[in-house]
């Protein structure tokens, strides 16, 4: 077996002088525009990508060992070169799936988001980092998936949360910005790894709580993640990062009208699942809206 034509000739020579025989190339699909393999040789396999953007390559350059010193697991970088305008990676490959939670997120998730949150970085000034945002026209984008009818039941209901949403949009902590449930792993020796950083940027921790939380939640859910991160805060002396269940409830609500206003822009590689997420978004908000909008 050979590699592909797209793979530069550096990328397969270091394979070749670092690792025995070729088995399998598998592309794994995502969101992103980005292009990753799975590379698998006799004893061992790794991740390959590619992007035209430098932001994941500078992270795992420059940043991961940084946050890696204070706590947070995140993949060891094997490899890295720019080619031809292209950002080409190797990254250690996570053979484990997160284990699924039943209800909520799991403390190792909780543990290593918190280290994130109260980490101490030196970020380079030409690092673009992510800034979460719901605007107007996020929730018009959002809104368009809907008959004009159910657009006129769920904004009245949007509307508000979006001014909720505001203050936890605020350049609080460091943020992963996307640590839903796929972007995890786990190592043979059972280490859980966050090993998407893209969305890599500033904001509160109440952004990537409610991301990390499968699906769309419930009150129960975010009032027990708010309680386990909040122990964690407090154990380590740092209360004031601790979100109230109220806020991880409101990123979630973010959480979809971003996406859903991504792929009303083209930005959403794979849309298939789509229309049932809007049924269910919809059903969602109407019970968890209200239970929000009263509580805040």
């Amino acid at each position: 077996m050979k590699f592909p034509d797209r793979f530069p000739v550096a990328l397969a020579d270091w394979f070749t002088s670092r690792y025995n025989v070729l088995q399998t190339i598998q592309p794994l699909k995502g969101l992103s525009d980005n292009q990753v393999w799975l590379v698998g040789f006799t004893a061992e396999a790794v991740v390959v990508k590619s992007s035209q953007q430098a932001a994941e390559a500078v992270f795992y350059e420059q940043i991961a060992p940084q946050l890696h010193r204070q706590g947070v697991q995140i993949p060891a970088l094997l490899w890295s070169q720019k080619i031809d305008a292209t950002w080409w990676q190797v990254i250690e490959y996570m053979p484990h799936a997160l284990p699924q939670q039943e209800n909520g997120v799991g403390l190792d998730v909780v543990r290593n988001l918190f280290n994130l949150h109260r980490a101490r970085l030196r970020v380079p000034l030409t690092v673009s980092l992510f800034r979460p945002q719901w605007t107007a026209a996020m929730t018009t984008a959002a809104l368009s998936f809907y008959p004009a009818a159910v657009q006129t039941r769920l904004r009245p209901l949007l509307e508000p949360l979006a001014a909720q949403f505001q203050p936890l949009t605020a350049d609080f902590c460091y943020i992963s910005g996307d640590p839903n449930p796929r972007n995890w792993g786990m190592r043979a020796n059972g280490e859980v790894v966050l090993y998407d950083w893209e969305r890599f940027g500033r904001g509160t921790p109440a952004i990537d709580l409610a991301i990390a939380v499968a699906g769309l939640g419930s009150p129960e859910t975010f009032t027990q993640l708010a309680e386990d991160y909040g122990q964690t805060a407090v154990a380590q002396r740092r209360p004031e990062l601790a979100p109230t269940a109220q806020q991880i409830g409101v990123a979630k609500v973010w959480n979809v009208v971003e996406f859903l206003s991504m792929a009303h822009s083209g930005q959403v590689a794979d849309t298939t699942f789509l229309p049932r997420l809007t049924t269910l978004f919809e059903q969602w908000l109407r019970q968890t809206g209200a239970w929000l909008l009263h509580t805040l």
